[in-house]
């Protein structure tokens, strides 16, 4: 570790990394004394060190060098520590911050962890304590970017390391996983992320809704598969789910939607390994991993007699809970770079940034859809802003401020009002694809028979520098 001192004007000494590529850590605090102390802690543990005598400074230092690790106080001139977290959270979503607080400062403390900090430390501190904090949060930061890269699953915060650890623990082995959690929470994501890094990893992975289906029968017969003549229609024998993914991984979503009849059915193909096609007399054996998920409180749902307990029992081995988005908004940042970086990749446009405002805006919304919400949210800001960085005014109004809605005493035309806003975004699509009608219509979620419509429809024009080519190729 380098360290050189001018009196006690101890700022960013350090080279950036090198040969060694040692970590770097930043020291944050305006008083000499700590951040000399702090020098002596850390002396011989191999760190590049750099020191801030305030948040401004810290700030650019950050800027500069590829710092890993941050330690701040939160009591500092010119910008408090909670605003210096804010924007280092803002800046790199993905660097551990480490608070040093005095007792009396326990309030802000709190709210610091609330904003992502990774840990907190007492003054006055032991000095083995904060070195070996420094080391986790160095781990940590490794960690969360092999598991990102092997899981895809993004987030920082301490609920999101929890499901990563359990995920981490339990995707090579065959044990049932029962994922829990809203809707749009990445219960599906999660599913997939077990199964690619499973044993089984090359067998195929078939997902099922099984809130889905029309009727319990129709849920059955996908399920199970059936023999020719088992019912009316049943020209052919049909292979079920459990056989087509045998040697694989069956995920079954919004399983708390099964009907009490099939539960026991299903509840004996995880106790026997076996199951019979409707209409046959021969079981058939499965060798497949079962994953559930639900967006419902299956112990409240077994009391209520609407699940049932031994197939809960069976389901629930390891649980895994993902928390509504609203629960860790500290990850909002890291979400919100992942997903400019894919839709900008998506439609060819440069790297996209987000504004303080913008960011902050996202911050503060509810997130009733969750991740998913946040991902159409940000797939819409690309797709409509043609510049270098969203703003707040590039976010749709259900995000800012809620106004009550004023209708006119006439009335509006709602179904013109709408044609109006679907007109908007099949002309963005256009533009952003530069007049290609497939993709536009692969942005939009729409076939290339539908978008043709709507383009003839309300007679939108198409960019000329693609106009020939797609008309050639269609």
């Amino acid at each position: 570790m380098q360290i050189l001192h001018k009196k006690m004007d101890l700022t960013s000494h350090s080279k950036q990394k090198s040969e060694k590529t040692a970590p770097n850590i930043l020291i944050a605090d305006d008083e000499d004394s700590m951040r000399l102390l702090l020098s002596f802690v850390f002396k011989n543990e191999g760190y590049q060190m750099h020191f801030a005598e305030n948040g401004k400074k810290a700030l650019e230092i950050c800027e500069k060098f590829p710092i890993d690790v941050v330690i701040q106080d939160l009591k500092m001139p010119e910008m408090d520590g909670i605003e210096l977290i804010k924007r280092l959270k803002q800046r790199h979503p993905k660097l551990p911050v480490i608070i040093i607080t005095a007792f009396s400062n326990w309030e802000n403390a709190v709210e610091a962890m609330r904003l992502g900090a990774f840990d907190y430390i007492k003054k006055p501190f032991d000095n083995d304590n904060i070195r070996a904090i420094v080391k986790k949060a160095l781990q940590f930061s490794k960690h969360t970017a092999e598991f990102e890269e092997k899981f895809q699953i993004i987030g920082s915060s301490p609920a999101i390391r929890k499901v990563l650890e359990i995920a981490k623990t339990v995707a090579p082995t065959d044990t049932t996983v029962l994922i829990q959690g809203e809707n749009g929470t990445g219960k599906d994501m999660i599913a997939s992320a077990l199964h690619a890094n499973s044993l089984r990893a090359d067998g195929p992975f078939i997902a099922v809704n099984c809130g889905a289906f029309a009727s319990d029968n129709l849920l059955k017969s996908e399920l199970f598969g059936h023999v020719r003549g088992a019912y009316t229609g049943a020209i052919s024998d049909k292979k079920g789910y459990l056989e087509l993914a045998n040697k694989g991984t069956l995920f079954l979503d919004e399983i708390g939607e099964m009907n009490l009849t099939t539960q026991v059915l299903f509840l004996r193909v995880i106790e026997e390994r076996s199951f019979l096609p409707l209409g046959g007399t021969t079981p058939k054996k499965t060798d497949v991993r079962f994953i559930a998920a639900t967006n419902r409180n299956l112990e409240k749902e077994v009391h209520a007699g609407r699940f049932r307990q031994d197939l809960f029992y069976r389901l629930n081995v390891i649980p895994i809970y993902l928390p509504p988005l609203r629960e860790r908004k500290e990850d909002i940042p890291l979400l919100v770079g992942h997903f400019l970086a894919k839709h900008c990749k998506k439609i060819g446009k440069p790297p996209m940034r987000i504004s303080e405002n913008a960011l902050e805006t996202l911050m503060n919304y509810h997130w009733p859809g969750n991740i998913r919400e946040l991902d159409h949210v940000i797939q819409r800001a690309v797709l409509l802003n043609h510049g270098e960085r969203i703003e707040k005014i590039h976010l749709s109004s259900s995000y800012q401020p809620k106004e009550k809605i004023q209708l006119p005493p006439s009335g509006i035309h709602l179904e013109k009002k709408l044609e109006e806003i679907e007109k908007q975004y099949i002309q963005a699509a256009l533009e952003t694809t530069h007049g290609h009608i497939t993709k536009a219509g692969e942005l939009l979620h729409l076939s290339l028979r539908q978008i043709r419509y709507k383009i003839q429809k309300y007679n939108l024009s198409i960019p000329l520098k693609n106009q020939k080519n797609e008309n050639s190729s269609q």
